[in-house]
């Protein structure tokens, strides 16, 4: 798993990208949680949805209102959800994300 750099729409708003990839031919399973400034999410399905991801989110003291964006590959192989920060210009501090719940599944 791992955060990538902020990208450069909605100019202004923070974006980071949070992004989990298995290798081709394989698919996503288990959970990871993400935390901001020293505060967890409870364990999230790797297949979470872009709601209730940002439900989560958002219950995270001091993150404010985001906007969240899901994308994956048919096979659940690569998910990325794109988080824009709708109260926060400027640099925001990057998530942290654990992922030591989540593995690979080798598809036969």
């Amino acid at each position: 798993l791992l955060v990538e750099s902020p990208v450069n729409a909605f100019h202004g708003y923070e974006q980071q990208i949070i992004s989990i990839e298995c290798t081709e031919g394989s698919s996503l399973q288990g959970n990871f949680a993400v935390s901001f400034k020293g505060e967890s999410t409870p364990a999230l399905n790797y297949d979470i949805s872009f709601n209730t991801f940002q439900i989560a989110l958002e219950s995270l003291q001091g993150i404010g209102d985001l906007m969240v964006v899901r994308k994956h590959s048919e096979n659940f192989a690569h998910i990325s959800w794109t988080v824009i920060f709708l109260e926060q210009l400027g640099n925001v501090q990057s998530f942290e994300v654990n992922s030591d719940g989540l593995s690979c599944l080798d598809e036969i």
